[in-house]
Parts: C-alpha cells; structure tokens; sequence
C-alpha cells in the first residue's frame, strides 16, 4: 500500500510530507484549498508527464518520493525483474525529479534509489495505484473506452495479448499480398521499361571497383613522362647507376666480412646488412615492374576514356553513383525474376494471409467467448453495488455485438443504464445524471476492485452531485472497498468522510503574496467533528452543527463495525 508521499515545490506546496494507513482515509478542506493537487504530484511521481505550471519556484527542483510497503502485487517483482532492478524486502521508493530550464523539462526517475525512465515509473504505478476521478467519470460516457474498461475488469491481458499478436500477423501477411498485387498491377508497360534498365546496365558489363581503376590509369596517363622519370632515377639510385646503393652496401658488407676475419672481437648487431639488402632488391624489381608499365599505349587510354564516358552517362541517366549503379543492376533483376516467378510468389502470399486470418478468427472467437463471459459477471457485479448505493431500480446492461476485426479484436461493447422502473437500459450519456453517474463509476470500481490486484484505490470526488442518504451509501461502499484494499477518498460531504478509518484535512494559507498547502492529520474526534461541521453546511459552527457531526460519526463507526464483523472480518 501506499505509506508516505513526500513532494517538494509543486504548484502550491512548498514541502508536505504526508503518510497514510490502511483502510479509508478521507481528506477534506475548502474547495479551492488544493486537495487534488496531493493527487497531481503522486501522478508525477508515477511518470506523469510535468508541466511548467507545475513549479512553486521554477527556479528550484520538483522532488516528489512515493513508498509503498509489503506486500507488493505480484507483477511487480516481474517488473523489477525486466529493468534489472533488485527486489527490496523493505517495499518500493518511486522518486521523481523535475527541473525546469530554457522552458525545457529536466526529468530524471528512480526506482529504489536506482535511476529508471518514467515509462517505467508508469508500469510500477498501474500496478500500484488505480485513481478514480472527475475525468474518469467523463471516460464512462465514451463508448469506445468501454471494451478496454471491461476487459480491464475481466483481467483479459492474456487472451488480448494472443489476439493482438495474430492480428500483427495477418496485418502484415495482407500488407505483403497488397504491396506485391500492386507492384503487379503496374503492367507489362512498366516491366519493359525496367527490362530494358536492366539490359542496358548488364550489357554495360560494369564491374566492382572499375571506375577507381579507370581513373587511376587515366591520371597515370596524363602524367605518365613525369612518372617514368621519377622510377628511372629511383631504379638507377638503386642499381643501375654506378656507386648504387646496393652496390656500396655488397661493398659495406665486404669490409664488415674482412673486419670480422682479422679481429675476432669485432661484431656486428643481427641480422646485419643482407635483410637490408634483399629489401633493396625487391624494391628494385617492383619499380623495374612498374617502369616498365607505365608506358601506356595512346589506344589504351583512348579506351579507358571511351570506357569513363559509359560509365558517366549511366551515372547522369540514373542520378546515382557507380556502386548505385551496381545496386540498381542487381534489384531490377530481381523485380525481373520476381515477375517471372509471380504466380507462384503470389500463391505463397495468398496462403500466409489465410493461415493468417485462421489463426486471427479462432483468437477473435476465444476473445469474443471470455468476453461474453466477462460481461455476465460484470452486469450482475455492479448490480449488486447499484443497489448498495440506493440505485436498487437501476438496470444495468452490456452491449456486446460482433465487428470486424480491429487492433482490439471482432467485439463492439457499450454499457447502458436504466435508473427509472420499466425504463429499457440505454446509453450512458443519454440518460444518466452527474450524481448517477458518480455512483455508477463506484460501483464500477467496486466491482473491478473485487478481481484487480491494485493494492490502493483513489477516489476523487466521486461523491459530486449527490448529499444526503445517498452520500452515506457512498461512505458506506467506500468502506467496504476499505475492508481489501487502501482507500484514499477525497470529498466535499461530511456524510462519506465520517466513514474514514483516519482523516486528513487539507488547509490552504497565504503567506505574503504566495498561497501555500498544508495538510493536517485530524487523529482527534473533536477536530474531527468540527471538520465535518464545518462541511455540513455554510455560517459559524454551533452546537447543533457539532451534534450532527458527532451524530454521523457515531453512527458509521456502528455500521462500519456491524458490516465488518457480517462479512466475518
């Protein structure tokens, strides 16, 4: 569950450190005092993406630190496991760092004092904290949202995860039979054209490596006079001329030899001059070989020249380089062969497309058959809490109709409510009013609560449009959730916060020209009872506003016991 939350310079908090229980903890204050900001910055810290508005001082750092202790839903430690993150006995840390600069944001995670991505931040809290808001009510009015909200329910990762894995395949299997029909389909006109592409580069004969060559033996060419001298005289200095360099080292060697007969105590280093020599020697037959080649023939340049004009139309004619050009012989031969060989390729693809969509169809089946299934349990569910909060003639409906074959499978699902005896359930937003639909998403995440391994529940003004009798039914489930999970309620009703295991009350004070958030753990029942005073309604708290705030206080703590010890808890 969630222990501590500890944010640093976030809209108006200058530094809070809150920590939080199990069961229901209800947090109140004014409007406008900044509740839901406490709800914004643990969004941040995990992997909420920031804003610039988010900065009490864009001159300092956002730091805000999530704990959550033992145990730990059990896809965290495969989580961990997949970011090479040790597990810790001791629980998970979640730290977010952001700063701003230029109008850019510096982010920077950490998961257990490791450093991590907010992506992953993002994993760990899907599986850590599951928040009900304004926004999410506002979700329950889109039907296209509804398929993922009740697969979420029936816990269908697994048999999306195949279907979504088949339908990759086919989309790719009907994307390859779709490219090749189309190349097809450009004609014979197109082939030609690339036929005779084809025939003139390989009629070309162009080889690896040939226009470097050419080049090379042209610039020889055209220097060919200074070239032959600078060998010849190398050659001669070498051997040829008299007083040669290998010459006067056989004639070094020679004294060396005559110097090593008469004094027996004169050495020279190893090897001495031979290796000197023999590397003269081949020295003097690579530039003998060279001289002697260089002496091109005036037909041969004129045909390397010739050969240099080819290859330079080529290259202008397709706008490429030589190795383009190499490149470009070689795919329109294969187009050329791929043509040839079209029925057959053809009938290779068709195949894998209907393999494909075999494979596709019996995944949309078992997906469509858990969702029928799925859709059952979730309409008698929130049924059940329907009725817990005082909407005992509301009909609740899952609409489930076949569809083509998506991303998401071959299923189409819309909830429908009827709130009114005789009505037929209906659209959501057609019929469904602010108060209804606060209650329907409660009882939603009631029901999702009951299969969902999500250890801590937020529940943000959810209550909105309701008072009264109703708003102690909401108290009440909210409880009840409490009794399995970590429920965090954020409310304006005194009737719900009464049912609170612990209380916090958000206060918002000016100091100076700057507003600043704090938060207050209300572990007294006569603060207690002056908040839900104060909440219960507008003027100066009296004795008859504290008596009817010990009176709601009193009687949830009766129920509250009475419910846990029915359940035998």
């Amino acid at each position: 569950m969630l222990e501590s939350l500890e944010i640093s310079n976030f809209r108006l908090i200058e530094r809070l450190q809150l920590t939080f229980e199990p069961g229901l903890t209800a947090i109140t204050g004014e409007t406008g005092a900044g509740k839901s900001i406490i709800l914004s910055a643990l969004a941040l810290a995990l992997g909420e993406k920031p804003a610039s508005g988010d900065f009490l001082d864009p001159e300092r750092p956002i730091t805000i630190t999530a704990r959550f202790t033992p145990p730990l839903p059990p896809r965290i430690p495969a989580l961990l496991n997949e970011q090479a993150f040790p597990p810790d006995d001791d629980g998970l840390i979640c730290r977010r760092v952001v700063t701003l600069k230029n109008d850019r944001f510096n982010s920077r995670a950490f998961v257990n004092d490791q450093p991590a991505t907010a992506r992953t931040l993002a994993a760990l809290g899907r599986e850590l904290v599951d928040i009900a808001s304004q926004h999410e009510q506002q979700d329950l009015l889109k039907p296209e949202l509804h398929l993922d909200l009740m697969d979420h329910f029936g816990g269908l990762r697994e048999p999306r995860r195949d279907y979504a894995g088949a339908w990759k395949s086919w989309v790719q299997a009907a994307q390859k039979l779709d490219e090749f029909d189309r190349a097809a389909a450009a004609g014979e006109q197109e082939m030609d054209f690339i036929r005779h592409q084809w025939q003139e580069l390989d009629a070309a004969g162009l080889e690896t490596g040939e226009e470097d060559e050419l080049l090379a033996a042209q610039q020889r060419y055209q220097q060919r006079e200074q070239l032959l001298q600078l060998a010849v005289q190398a050659e001669a200095l070498l051997y040829s001329e008299e007083a040669s360099i290998i010459d006067g080292c056989y004639r070094v060697q020679a004294l060396l030899d005559d110097l090593g007969r008469r004094d027996s105590g004169f050495r020279i280093p190893e090897p001495g001059l031979p290796p000197v020599i023999d590397s003269l020697q081949d020295m003097r037959e690579v530039l003998t070989g060279y001289r002697d080649a260089i002496d091109i023939d005036p037909q041969t340049a004129e045909d390397n020249n010739r050969r240099l004009m080819v290859i330079d139309r080529l290259k202008r004619k397709h706008g490429i380089s030589f190795a383009g050009l190499l490149e470009r012989r070689e795919e329109l031969a294969a187009r050329l062969a791929a043509r040839e060989n079209h029925d057959t390729r053809r009938a290779e693809l068709k195949s894998a497309l209907d393999q494909a969509a075999a494979d596709l169809a019996g995944h949309a089946a078992t997906l469509s058959q858990v969702r029928r299934e799925t859709a059952s349990r979730l309409e008698r569910e929130v049924a059940v809490h329907l009725g817990d909060l005082r909407l005992s003639h509301a009909r609740f409906a899952v609409r489930l109709d076949a569809d083509r074959h998506g991303p998401r499978g071959a299923d189409r699902v819309q909830f429908l409510l009827s709130t009114n005896p005789g009505e037929d359930p209906a659209p959501l937003d057609g019929i469904i009013s602010g108060g209804e639909l606060s209650r329907f998403l409660l009882a939603f995440k009631t029901a999702v609560a009951s299969r969902y391994g999500v250890p801590t529940l937020i529940f943000d003004e959810v209550d909105t449009g309701i008072g009264g009798a109703v708003a102690d039914a909401v108290g009440r489930k909210l409880a009840a959730i409490a009794a399995g999970h970590q429920v965090i309620a954020i409310t304006h009703l005194p009737q719900v916060a009464a049912w609170g295991d612990h209380h916090q009350t958000v206060a918002k004070n000016v100091d100076g020209e700057q507003a600043i958030i704090s938060v207050l753990a209300l572990a007294d029942t006569a603060d207690r009872v002056d908040e839900l005073a104060r909440m219960g309604g507008p003027g100066e708290i009296g004795i008859s506003t504290r008596a009817h705030a010990r009176e709601l206080l009193d009687a949830a703590a009766r129920r509250r016991t009475v419910d846990r010890m029915a359940a035998g808890r």
